[in-house]
């Protein structure tokens, strides 16, 4: 069908005026709103264009931060305040979780061990320490960077302050019942940076050694683990697609080609290839509860083993019963760990983790020698969670107009300042997810002394657990219990009777330990692991599981944003490139020199057996010993662009290459240099000839993007449902290219359903085989035969525009006939075999896929695998082993035709028979889900869904909206291996934005963008979702960049003029009060308000309801005051007797005395909250003390000058008429001396 843009899903503004013909410079645009900040050095203009994406102009970084954070809090404070709160370990606190309230009726009855939600991520979040990690981050970072990010939250908080004081929180906390947003910190957009690298580089390597064991307890070893190495999740990839060998014109064979060599073929079994499985592991480190009795005893005297080869001394064997009492502590351990993991993946943080196998990214580039223009062209759509509002968010920022040296556009996040995507006028770059393995996770040994100190044992010493606060609260007023109505709360024995947002770790300790604990030389225990528990003094032989992550060192990835915003060429990129130290990326790059480059990016650890070239128990994608062997090797003196304090592979030795021979590169999170071709990762490492850098890739998607690019050069023959090519790429090409949704994977499978029917229809076939044969299987086999492995939806949509053609139609039902088909293959082989020796692993996708290639692509066929396993034996009967594949291939087609027909497909197909029925599109859809509605926690929190898009619950089937693409595309919508009913084939991640820039020498020549969304998050504006059709049918908009072009796209222009400054006389502005002449400049108060200031002592302002000055812009009962506070003010306007002038020179303490954050009114407590954050943000806080008066110690006197800080105040008006509330602070200096300052704000009808 035809793919372009369609009319936005909202529809689009009409534009607050119409730039006239005269319009060249932002300034000459009329200005649609004010708005005045003390905290601006100049003014700073916000222009929105049609698709109300905002276009910074500032003089300064600063500024620019400043009023970024503005616009990001008004467009998406919700958001904000969410994904600042996953990495804190905090999401409880505004969402709680209706399943840990258990009604009075039944007191007693306690939610755990099931799933507690969200307080299931707090606690996980609080133990890894990514928040900590963020404060260390900011302290290692340069002051430059720290300024911007302080900036940016003071615009955050200039939102935030008003938003509490004026009651209108985003409509979100309506649900929640919550009244208050706590303040911004640089730390939050930090630990918002670290989660989004968290979520794409973080492995539960516990999960994968639990797979191993359950198919060893199965199976036995070795011939289990061959089975899952080799044959159930093989590392190789399926497809011959590396990024740097291709790129190079030197591509690696795959190793399991060669299992359809001459030289392999025969008719036994014997002749698999040997096998090329991980290397071989020490079963102590493997879930010994899997393996019962006997198993757990060797683990225990196998890590003693381990410890002493390590160099550790063993004074004595332990005794059978020691051994027993270590082994079951093991067991508890890794069964505790299972427990919690599976509650942990339920998680929306863990979303993309759940995913990663399935979703990924795309990025290729392609030098001007092979495109019509002479031009680089790069395109990148990095993948994610498709939520609403979307994740990312489209920025503009020029301090190049007014003589600064940033003119830079593309995406970046709501919570922290600078593009992370984009183009500037000299240089564009994207990026992808780099799979590297940068977590090993640890079995510890663990002791007590007499007094319940905790220790972690090496090489056979102990050494001391480090334990830190933690404290997990909930929301209970979360808008599922009436407001105040007390909710028992039962965790094991203990319960609370409570209301409003509780503490509960003491429930919570009689699960885990109410602390959270820290081996030294790893990392954090995992919560649930530590074992037994309690944990009982003088105890020996307790076990637990430490993460070692190199996301919770000091890491300054966005500092790289900020050196690549302002870059020039491509040594400024690699300058950057070395800033980023965690959360491995692949990176693309092109310039207007025509230079085009990709690097991968991060810090990979070396670990100490892997660098002596042989390894010790488990290789490092499963659990490690602890106890001695697996370490890291730590770096005593870190380079000054380190900052993981170990050994980490030389710069030398990560992938990258400049000016490909191939003259393009690709990667979509495929491996980059082919270290897994051979089905085994370590093996370069261990001989020195390269790096260990992980095992999970993917390779469909970069396969098929490498075909596109050959086919589109006329370097291969044109592959089916491909438009042909003419020998040159095209911008338009490019775009095209990443609209594919050609199902390669299909290509490779479908026509073994094919050719199993042809069998079977064939004469000679045995009856068994024959009798399956009927018209409905006869039907699918037609489509599938005629299919271009095309994935379109099948109708005129969105998602899908234009009517389709009869070869549409037969692609549409040919992708659902073969992607359920698939499923019940899989269901039928592995599944069937695993099942009946007792197995519970099932593989995900990505491994499915690849094992039956792997059996099917095999000549001659045997359906045996390198374990020996027949994972194509039909029990049912006794066959020739092609015969009984073909059983199963039209036994699976069968099946999927019924589930078609049946009644878990009646919403799409009302049981209908007739394949013709069999639409993709009325399978295949996306709900762009809210946080409230599922996306943030499994119980849905009411009234949610009306944030989706499209709202929830929707009338009608799909549920959705529909569109073209399939698993493994182009342009990806992935789904389930076992699709069983109507909704398992929708999707939830895919392309968070597409982007293609060509670049010539004078910078950017084409740019396009969009995003699956809008840039608002608050429903019913205009640029709520105003993307989403555009999106969906594969359309973009012009990335702007230069300001012509953005006033000629004008929607409206914000001005943000500098106010007056606090100290000018003409009138007074600030209010100093009636103090000492020589002290009173300490500290001042500013009221943003038209009041005549002629006298310099005065300090009561009147506001009046709904006027100047009133800033929640309405006469409703309630004036907002904008408040200004400034410190260290060098005040001409105040001298004493003998002429001098006031200069305070330091603040070391603050106290806000009125109003009082336990006063019995709402709006004084709003306004202590207010207050309290505004002088909080000054400076670092040494301490906070007490809620009746508050005093705060700054951490070192704050000495710079006039520094100000503003936030907003409600004053009612009391039955109609005028009230007045009293604001009362002290600033004292470093020498005791201090100023005393009130204000009294009057709010009159």
């Amino acid at each position: 069908m035809r793919r372009g843009p369609l009319v936005p899903f909202v529809v689009a503004v009409t534009l607050a005026f119409a730039p006239t013909a005269r319009a060249t410079d932002v300034t000459d645009l009329p200005v649609a709103q004010t708005f005045t900040f003390l905290q601006l050095s100049a003014p700073v203009d916000v222009v929105r264009d049609t698709h109300g994406i905002p276009h910074v102009y500032a003089s300064t970084l600063n500024d620019a931060s400043f009023v970024i954070g503005y616009v990001h809090a008004t467009d998406r404070l919700f958001q904000m305040d969410v994904f600042r709160r996953i990495p804190s370990g905090t999401v409880s606190e505004i969402l709680g979780f209706p399943d840990f309230q258990v009604g009075a009726s039944n007191p007693t009855d306690p939610p755990f061990p099931g799933n507690i939600g969200n307080v299931t991520q707090d606690l996980f979040f609080q133990t890894l320490g990514l928040r900590r990690a963020a404060v260390d981050s900011f302290n290692a970072m340069s002051p430059a960077v720290q300024s911007a990010l302080q900036s940016y939250a003071d615009g955050v908080n200039e939102v935030i302050a008003r938003v509490n004081a004026s009651g209108t929180l985003p409509a979100e906390y309506g649900p929640l019942n919550i009244t208050h947003i706590d303040p911004w910190t640089p730390i939050d957009s930090i630990a918002f940076g670290k989660l989004q690298a968290f979520e794409l580089s973080f492995d539960f390597d516990d999960d994968l050694a639990n797979n191993v064991a359950s198919v060893e307890a199965g199976f036995g070893t070795p011939t289990g683990d061959t089975a899952f190495f080799d044959d159930l999740a093989r590392i190789e990839p399926a497809e011959n697609a590396f990024t740097v060998p291709d790129a190079s014109n030197s591509p690696i064979p795959l190793a399991g080609l060669a299992a359809s060599k001459a030289v392999m073929l025969a008719s036994s079994a014997s002749h698999e290839r040997p096998s090329t499985s991980a290397p071989p592991r020490t079963d102590a480190t493997i879930a010994p509860s899997a393996r019962g009795g006997a198993g757990v005893e060797r683990a225990a005297a196998d890590v003693s083993a381990a410890a002493h080869r390590s160099g550790r001394k063993s004074a004595r064997q332990p005794s059978t019963a020691e051994r027993r009492a270590v082994a079951a502590a093991r067991k508890a351990t890794f069964t505790k760990a299972r427990e919690y993991i599976a509650q942990l993946m339920q998680q929306p943080a863990m979303r993309a983790i759940r995913e990663r196998g399935t979703v990924g990214s795309n990025e290729w580039a392609v030098d001007g020698s092979v495109t019509d223009t002479g031009h680089p062209i790069l395109a990148n759509d990095p993948h994610l969670g498709l939520g609403s509002p979307a994740t990312f968010y489209e920025l503009h920022i020029n301090t190049k107009d007014r003589g600064g040296n940033l003119n830079v556009t593309g995406i970046g996040f709501a919570g922290a300042p600078g593009v992370v995507q984009g183009h500037n006028e000299h240089i564009a770059w994207g990026s992808t997810t780099n799979p590297t393995d940068v977590t090993d996770w640890y079995l510890e040994d663990v002791s007590s002394d007499g007094a319940g100190n905790l220790f972690s044992h090496y090489l056979g010493n102990p050494e001391p657990i480090t334990q830190l606060p933690l404290q997990v609260k909930v929301n209970i007023e979360n808008g599922n219990v009436t407001g105040f109505e007390r909710t028992v709360l039962a965790v094991a024995v203990n319960q609370l009777s409570v209301h409003g947002i509780v503490d509960v770790t003491p429930l919570l300790a009689n699960i885990v330990p109410p602390k959270v604990l820290i081996v030294t030389r790893h990392g954090p225990i995992f919560p649930q692991t530590l074992q037994p528990y309690p944990f009982p003094a003088n105890q020996t032989g307790g076990s637990a599981l430490s993460i070692q992550f190199t996301g919770l060192f000091p890491t300054r990835e966005i500092e790289t944003f900020f050196v690549w915003n302002q870059a020039t060429n491509l040594a400024d990129f690699k300058a950057g490139l070395q800033l980023f130290d965690f959360g491995s990326q692949n990176w693309s790059y092109i310039d207007d020199a025509g230079n085009v480059a990709y690097f991968a990016s991060g810090e990979f650890p070396i670990r100490e057996d892997i660098n002596a070239g042989a390894v010790s128990g488990n290789p490092p994608y499963l659990i490690r010993n602890g106890t001695g062997g697996n370490e890291w090797i730590p770096k005593a003196v870190l380079p000054p662009d380190q900052s993981v304090p170990y050994e980490i592979v030389p710069a030398a030795q990560v992938p990258q290459i400049e000016n490909p021979p191939a003259h393009f590169f690709v990667n979509a999170n495929n491996d980059p240099v082919g270290n897994t071709a051979d089905n085994d990762p370590l093996n370069e490492a261990l001989a020195g000839t390269g790096p260990y850098l992980g095992i999970g890739y993917d390779e469909f998607r970069a396969a098929r993007i490498t075909e596109l690019i050959k086919s589109e050069l006329n370097l291969i023959p044109t592959p089916p449902g491909t438009p042909a090519g003419d020998g040159t790429i095209s911008f338009a090409d490019m775009q095209r290219m990443q609209a594919d949704v050609n199902q390669l994977e299909g290509r490779r499978l479908a026509k073994y359903f094919v050719t199993a029917v042809d069998d079977a229809g064939a004469g000679g076939a045995p009856p068994e085989l024959a009798s399956l044969v009927n018209s409905r299987i006869t039907d699918a086999r037609n489509r599938l035969a005629a299919w271009t492995y095309n994935t379109p939806t099948g109708f005129d949509t969105p998602g899908d525009p234009g009517m389709p053609s009869p070869q549409d139609l037969v692609d549409s039902v040919a992708t659902t006939i073969y992607n359920v088909a698939v499923g019940q293959l899989v269901t039928k082989t592995f599944d069937a075999t695993l099942a009946a020796n007792g197995v519970t692993y099932r593989q995900g996708t990505t491994e499915a896929i690849r094992g039956l290639l792997r059996l099917l692509d095999k000549v001659p066929f045997t359906g045996v695998g390198a374990s020996g396993l027949n994972f194509f034996d039909d029990t049912s009967v006794s066959l020739t082993a092609a015969q009984e594949r073909d059983m199963l291939l039209v036994k699976s087609l069968q099946s999927a035709l019924d589930l078609l027909a049946g009644a878990s497909f009646t919403d799409a197909f009302g049981g209908s028979m007739s394949v013709d029925d069999y639409l993709w599109g009325k399978l295949h859809y996306v709900i762009f889900e809210s946080f409230l509605d599922g996306a943030l926690n499994d119980t849905r929190v009411a009234g949610g869904g009306a944030f989706s898009i499209p709202p929830q619950p929707a009338a009608g089937f799909p549920p959705g909206m529909p569109t073209d693409g399939s698993r493994f595309t182009v342009d990806v919508g992935n789904f389930g291996m076992r699709p069983a009913s109507d909704t398992d084939l929708s999707f939830g991640s895919g392309p968070n934005r597409r982007s293609v820039v060509e670049m010539g020498p004078s910078g950017p020549v084409h740019a396009k963008n969009v995003i699956p969304g809008g840039e608002d998050g608050v429903v019913g504006r205009p640029h709520y979702g105003d993307q989403v059709n555009l999106w969906l049918g594969n359309g973009y908009h012009d990335a702007l960049l230069a300001t012509a072009d953005v006033v000629a796209n004008a929607e409206a222009r914000e001005a943000f003029p500098m106010l007056p400054g606090c100290t000018e006389s003409t009138p007074g502005r600030c209010l100093p009060g009636t103090g000492s002449p020589l002290t009173n400049c300490i500290s001042e108060f500013f009221v943003d308000a038209p009041a005549a200031q002629t006298e310099i002592a005065s300090t009561k302002v009147t506001i009046h309801d709904g006027g100047d000055g009133d800033f929640d812009g309405a006469s409703d009962g309630t004036c907002v005051a904008h408040v200004v506070i400034c410190l260290n003010n060098a005040d001409p306007r105040i001298v004493n007797g003998d002429g001098q002038v006031c200069q305070a020179t330091d603040v070391a303490k603050f106290e806000v005395k009125t109003p009082r954050g336990d006063a019995s009114k709402l709006e004084d407590r709003i306004n202590a909250r207010n207050v309290q954050a505004l002088v909080k943000a000054f400076a670092p806080v040494a301490s906070v003390t007490g809620n009746h008066f508050t005093i705060i110690n700054y951490s070192t006197p704050i000495t710079t000058g006039n520094l100000c800080k503003s936030t907003y105040v409600r004053v009612p008006l009391r039955h109609g008429v005028k009230r007045k509330k009293l604001f009362r602070i002290r600033a004292t200096r470093s020498d005791g001396i201090h100023d005393d300052d009130k204000l009294t704000i009057t709010c009159e009808p």
